[in-house]
């Protein structure tokens, strides 16, 4: 089939996380056989600079079309115009060369809003993934909810990435969302032996943001015993609780156990994770948290709380789920059981399990039925 993946940017040198999970996808529908043309309206602020205006690529086995243009905190009606209108130029770009696709695959609410306006008109059928994490935590605003329903009630089908994303688009739009994991890149995380037994070393990763309640599993940690095990507390990611997750460890006296590495890379990532033993993020909201299984793929264990996505995928055989409001005692006390407990994790069973069920093969897999479905085939 030709596929065109309609996303809000593209990963780069400079913002290689830019647009990633629907890059991630398109690259994993290209690898299955696809022919995917990945279209990107960029419409960041001045202040991520890139070059601007209509470009051309072609990386990972597929076409990339891009429109950048900086937008950024334009009025949202401003914005809305300006993504539709980028689609439509991308959309006669594509057209010119690689004729009318097959389907469009959208994701997230203002993408998804622009490509059924866009391409519904020219009766090429929309499939829209959500993973806006807003719609857990009811969020949303009235004029958010008029265009997402919009584009749930014409979209040929709506995909959520966890079962409690799911749930909630059925109650709150009364549309129903078949369930697509988002990929892991097995071919970064993979399984490593396990390090050596001590320090037990704690890896933690995300945006330093309040709803990642980092600054909780900071006061966990420093609740444990670390004369009787010692063990490290490592933070990856960045962002603005920074400075106050720095002044927490100060305060809490804990300045020689944790460090912050700042923003990684996934390759750095699977590095320092060859070198732990468990991962914890005791996040507030998850729509699904690829965090979790980048760091399950490469075999360790997961802490993480009942607050979407990892209900999904966190069972007692790779790790344990705490209530979504625990305290710092709860949390310490988990992780000082996962010491306890370590050994009886199979770090080689959970990283295989992982990368069955969210490998890019098992997951264009899945999505191919549902361009199937769509176009009844």
């Amino acid at each position: 089939m030709t596929v065109v993946v309609a996303s809000r940017g593209y990963p780069s040198e400079k913002y290689p996380l830019n647009g990633i999970f629907e890059y991630d996808q398109a690259k994993a529908l290209a690898a299955a056989g696809h022919r995917v043309i990945f279209a990107a309206a960029d419409l960041r602020s001045l202040r991520r600079w890139r070059r601007w205006g209509r470009q051309s690529l072609r990386a990972d086995g597929m076409a990339i079309e891009t429109m950048d243009f900086p937008g950024g905190r334009l009025p949202e009606r401003w914005m809305d115009w300006l993504y539709l209108r980028s689609f439509k130029r991308l959309y006669r770009a594509i057209r010119k060369k690689y004729g009318v696709p097959d389907i469009v695959h959208a994701h997230f609410p203002v993408i998804s809003y622009a490509a059924v306006r866009c391409f519904l008109p020219l009766e090429i059928p929309v499939v829209v993934t959500e993973h806006y994490s807003d719609i857990i935590e009811h969020k949303l605003t009235p004029v958010q909810r008029r265009k997402m329903s919009f584009a749930y009630s014409r979209a040929a089908q709506v995909i959520a990435v966890s079962r409690p994303l799911a749930d909630a688009i059925l109650s709150d739009f009364s549309a129903a969302a078949e369930v697509v994991p988002n990929i892991v890149d097995t071919g970064i995380f993979q399984y490593t032996p396990a390090a050596g037994k001590s320090p037990f070393v704690f890896c933690v990763t995300g945006n330093l943001k309040k709803s990642k309640r980092i600054g909780l599993a900071i006061r966990a940690f420093a609740l444990l015993d670390r004369r009787r095990q010692p063990c490290q507390l490592r933070i990856f990611g960045d962002g603005p609780e920074r400075e106050a997750l720095r002044g927490l460890v100060k305060e809490l006296r804990i300045e020689d156990a944790v460090t912050f590495y700042g923003r990684c890379l996934r390759e750095e990532l699977a590095e320092q994770y060859t070198g732990a033993h468990c991962f914890i993020l005791l996040s507030a909201f998850e729509t699904f948290g690829v965090v979790y299984i980048e760091a399950m793929a490469a075999g360790l264990p997961v802490i993480a709380t009942r607050c979407g996505g990892p209900e999904d995928f966190v069972e007692p055989e790779n790790g344990m789920l705490l209530p979504a409001d625990c305290t710092a005692a709860d949390a310490a006390a988990a992780m000082a059981d996962m010491m306890d407990r370590y050994e009886q994790y199979d770090r080689q069973r959970i990283a295989e399990k992982t990368a069955e069920r969210f490998s890019p093969e098992n997951v264009a897999g899945l999505i191919t039925e549902i361009y199937k479905k769509v176009l009844g085939k």
